[in-house]
């Protein structure tokens, strides 16, 4: 089984691209005696943070702060890297943010709420 997200990276040369990601899961007995689960490896977490963007906001290109895993928790978001891949996010959807020098990515609310995020600093 496998959970697919997308990973957001910088180059050498600064500039960032995405690309789809697939996490392998393994069946573990995640939290005995409850039923086995498909989870996949550990990643070492220093914190978390909710965040919220007005419906129709529009960012520019910005290097995230830190690696990061994102989680749509409502809302719309379309990203799109300085090579000019385009990624669409919805409730569930996952993002591995590691263009942390360089260009960046922007990312723009679409729809017509507001955008939640879960927002997850890696170790």
């Amino acid at each position: 089984m496998k959970k697919r997200y997308w990973r957001v990276f910088s180059d050498e040369q600064g500039e960032s691209h995405a690309e789809e990601v697939d996490a392998e899961l393994q069946l573990t007995d995640y939290a005995p005696p409850a039923p086995a689960v498909f989870t996949s490896r550990p990643a070492a977490a220093a914190g978390f943070v909710f965040v919220v963007a007005p419906k129709a906001s529009v960012g520019d290109f910005h290097a995230t702060p830190g690696r990061q895993l994102q989680v749509v928790l409502r809302g719309n978001v379309e990203g799109e890297t300085s090579d000019g891949t385009v990624m669409r996010g919805e409730p569930g959807d996952v993002f591995m943010l590691e263009d942390t020098h360089g260009r960046g990515h922007r990312s723009t609310v679409v729809g017509v709420e507001a955008l939640e995020i879960l927002a997850v600093s890696l170790a």
